[in-house]
């Protein structure tokens, strides 16, 4: 499954730093609660992060969910 996903300046989201093009795990997912998370449609990824942050442009990608 695609997804969009936002990140903070320096591709940073809630603390961890994410890399292009680079395969991440988490041991649990709890949907909407805990683990790595995306949003299906482009546009809900701006109620999670606007354009901007404190004048720092944030950043964006798109992802696949392998499993």
């Amino acid at each position: 499954m695609k997804g969009y996903k936002g990140f903070n300046k320096g591709l940073i989201c809630r603390g961890k730093q994410y890399v292009e093009n680079t395969v991440f795990e988490e041991d649990e997912a709890v949907m909407c609660e805990k683990g790595l998370h995306f949003c299906q449609n482009p546009l809900a990824v701006f109620g999670y992060y606007p354009p901007s942050n404190a004048g720092e442009l944030n950043e964006y990608a798109e992802v696949e969910a392998l499993d």
